[in-house]
């Protein structure tokens, strides 16, 4: 087979929808061990905490040069 043919790829296209990507992520959430998800919930509340403390640009966006959002970075 020449190199420059496409080769069939098995692709499960359902996957790129709204709802397939959301039950593929909780498939995902659901074989991790329960340290890892109870890590991760607590990345994501610090994560949330952090971004509802940057200051506003008094049109709902955070500022670009928030000295705490460059610390996170």
């Amino acid at each position: 087979m020449p190199k420059n043919e496409l080769q069939s790829i098995d692709f499960d296209w359902r996957l790129t929808r709204f709802e397939g990507a959301r039950s593929e992520q909780l498939r995902r959430l659901a074989n991790l061990p329960l340290e890892d998800i109870l890590m991760a919930i607590e990345e994501m509340n610090d994560m949330a905490q952090l971004l509802g403390a940057l200051p506003s640009d008094g049109h709902g966006k955070t500022g670009k040069n928030s000295s705490r959002l460059q610390h996170v970075v």
